[in-house]
Formats: C-alpha cells, sequence, structure tokens
C-alpha cells in the first residue's frame, strides 16, 4: 500500500508481461488484492480507494465488498471460538513430539490472524460468482492466508482451476512453501503450480508442477558481462538493517567498496558504517553487476542466485549455525562461497578471483546451469504454454 500511495498509481511487479499477453487474447481480468501495510489506519486505506478508483484501465475487487453483516458476525465468532477449539489438538503427552506439538499450539496462539478466514470466506464468495470456466492466477508463497482461499474455492466449485504462481526464488530451508501429498489431500493447494525454474523442491507426486516463466528476473537473460578490465566489490544490502550493518561492519576493512541499498532502506542506517571511499550506486542491479567482481551478500538474499546466473561470484557474509541459502552445492568454492568472519575473507575473495581467472569456461558452465536450472526466460512462448494461452505475436 505505501508504494502505490508514494507514486500516486497502481503499478504490478509480480507478472510484469502477463497482462498484455491477457489482453491481446481477450481475456478479462480483475485483481483481487490483499492489503500489505494497512495496519489500523482507515485514512490510509482511503488514500488507496482514491488512487484505485481513478485507474480506468484496471478493475479492483476488495474482500469487503464482498461481505454481508451475516459475515462479519462470523468473523466475531471465529475470532472467539478459534483459541477455545484450538486447544482439542492438545495431545495426551505420551512422547517428545507431543511435547514439542502442544508447546507450539501455546506459542503460536497470539500470532494467529483473523485474515485467514475472511480470505476463506471471500473465496466462498467468489467461487460463487465466477463463471465454470474462470481461472484464479494467484500469486504463491504458500501462506496461510493462500491456503485458506485455495480451500475455499476447490471445496465450492471443481470447475474453477487455480493456477499458483511460484515465481520467486526459492530455498530449501523454506519447509513451509514445499507442498505435501497430505496438502493436496486437504485440498490447500492450487490445481497446479507453476515454477520459476526446473529445480523443485516440493516432493509431492500428486500435485501438478508446470514450467511457469521468471517475469521479474528477465535481465538475467538479457545481461551482458562487461569487458572492462575495471572491476569494482559490490555489496547488496537486504530489508533486514541490523543484519546489512552486520555484514558491512566484516567487511569493514576493505578498501573500495560500492554499496546498493535494498529500497526499503535509507542511507542514514549505514552512515556509521560507510568508510570514506566508498560510494552508494542507484543504477540497475544487472548494470552494476556487469561492472562487478565479487558481489557480498547476507544469508536469506535471493539476490545471490541472480549474481551467480549471470557469471558474478559471490560471497555470503553469514553467522555459524546459521545460513539460509538460495544457491547449492554446484559451484561451492568456485564462482560462491560462504565467509563467517572477518579472518578468513581476504582468502576467499583471492580464491574466487583466481578460479575465474584460471577457469573461465567452468564459470561460464556453472552459470548457465543456474541460469537454465533456476529460471526460466519469459518468451512467448513460454508464457503461453505457462498460462494455456494462444498468443496473436503480442511483443512483451
Amino acid at each position: 500500500m505505501d508504494k502505490i500511495i508514494q507514486d500516486g498509481f497502481f503499478k504490478d511487479e509480480y507478472f510484469p508481461g502477463l497482462y498484455k499477453a491477457l489482453d491481446s487474447n481477450n481475456k478479462e481480468y480483475i485483481f483481487f488484492p490483499r492489503l500489505h501495510g494497512l495496519g489500523k489506519n482507515p485514512y490510509k486505506f482511503y488514500k488507496l480507494l482514491r488512487i484505485l478508483n481513478n485507474d480506468k484501465k484496471n478493475n479492483f475487487l476488495f474482500e469487503f465488498e464482498l461481505f454481508s453483516l451475516l459475515d462479519i458476525v462470523r468473523i466475531i465468532f471465529f475470532i472467539i471460538l478459534y483459541p477455545i477449539k484450538q486447544f482439542n489438538l492438545i495431545q495426551k503427552e505420551n512422547s517428545r513430539l507431543d511435547e514439542l506439538f502442544n508447546y507450539e499450539i501455546f506459542d503460536v496462539l497470539p500470532n494467529t490472524r483473523f485474515e485467514t478466514f475472511t480470505r476463506y470466506l471471500s473465496g466462498k464468495k467468489i467461487s460463487k460468482i465466477l463463471s465454470d470456466s474462470s481461472k484464479i492466477i494467484s500469486w504463491q508463497e504458500f501462506q496461510n492466508i493462500e491456503k485458506g482461499f485455495y480451500r475455499a474455492i476447490r471445496e465450492s466449485n471443481n470447475k474453477i482451476i487455480i493456477i499458483g504462481c511460484e515465481l520467486l526464488i526459492k530455498y530449501e530451508q523454506y519447509l513451509s512453501m514445499h507442498i505435501t501429498n497430505t496438502d493436496v489431500k486437504l485440498l490447500i493447494t492450487p490445481h497446479k503450480t507453476l515454477l520459476n525454474g526446473k529445480y523443485n523442491y516440493s516432493d509431492s507426486e500428486l500435485h501438478n508442477f508446470k514450467n511457469g516463466v521468471s517475469f521479474r528476473y528477465r535481465g538475467i537473460f538479457e545481461f551482458n558481462k562487461n569487458n572492462n578490465n575495471e572491476k569494482r566489490l559490490l555489496v547488496l544490502l537486504g530489508s533486514d538493517v541490523l543484519g546489512s550493518q552486520k555484514l558491512l561492519k566484516t567487511i569493514g576493512h576493505l578498501s573500495k567498496l560500492t554499496i546498493k541499498l535494498h529500497p526499503a532502506s535509507n542511507e542514514k542506517d549505514f552512515d556509521n558504517f560507510k568508510k570514506e571511499n566508498w560510494n552508494y550506486a542507484y543504477e540497475d542491479l544487472y548494470k552494476l553487476f556487469a561492472k562487478t567482481n565479487i558481489v557480498f551478500v547476507s544469508p536469506m538474499s535471493g539476490v545471490a542466485l541472480e549474481a551467480v546466473a549471470c557469471g558474478i561470484s559471490v560471497i555470503i557474509i553469514a553467522t555459524k549455525g546459521l545460513l539460509v541459502n538460495p544457491l547449492v552445492k554446484y559451484g561451492h568454492g568456485q564462482i560462491w562461497d560462504v565467509v563467517f568472519d572477518r579472518s578468513e575473507l581476504e582468502h576467499k575473495v583471492n580464491a574466487l578471483l583466481d578460479f575465474k581467472q584460471k577457469d573461465p569456461n567452468e564459470i561460464i558452465s556453472i552459470s548457465t546451469w543456474y541460469k537454465n536450472n533456476f529460471f526460466i526466460e519469459p518468451t512467448e512462448k513460454n508464457i503461453s504454454n505457462a498460462f494455456e494461452l494462444s498468443f496473436k505475436g503480442v511483443r512483451l
């Protein structure tokens, strides 16, 4: 919401390229958004509605428009009764697993959000509005709010097709995103899931996984490496300010460094950690890659995978015992590595640079493997196959 209000207009960054394809095939579509950043500020919602009401190009439907007074009563009863019903799941503690399960029931209770239930109710309403031939294209991180919506549609109307779009960089350690056979049997999955690449961590032979398209990573397929000998060290900061500050502190002895901030952060958050001969860069990410030898990132940074797919060496600055990494073992020590403290940084940086200089063809081979396995180029043909559309030569 903050981004839309700041810009004064709506621009979707999740499916760039899809809407031209839908328009060219005369497909009508409507946005059913999840509001991120609403909080308890009704004035912010009012400002958002003013902007969207002036949007003549797109149509929007909010769940508030679907609910009757009876639905509001259902939500109130859910808030009151859910904790009581949850305690019915308590086990008799005959094992250590029972103890852990019971602990989690109490531990997660303060984090329970009624928005998941409202999304379930809205799914019930939508299933009655849409025609049987309709498709729902859903951005998918497999959160509870999505599962409830999927369940409502699938148990209400088995002719509406839900296409889950897992078109993001995924991590093996993100177990909550992995679809299992149990999820399929509970009807909390879409009918099919489009993947960002061929590499799939989910282990379910009952679910239908298909190749999607990497809408948000088109730059990887258009990337051209700059052969200029003058290269830079680049640090890409994440949304976690404290983690980014720790990263800068670990590499603080480097003489020259270029810093690219996360869009959600500010220079003032890092003024105390920035050296005089360091500079900020605001160029496009892939333009920076073209002039970079080594990229430094924090754990949980999906941009590490983008860099490797472009043939750029990556150093992950991590804490021992905590490493959530989008990269797999392939290319470890050759195009990417992990540093846990300052003492080993220089050695591993030099090792990666030496390998790149001695065997550039192997670097190309590794980066090509990552690109082919974790990303799918958003060409007309690939988009058509993923969303089952018949293209008319639209230029995306």
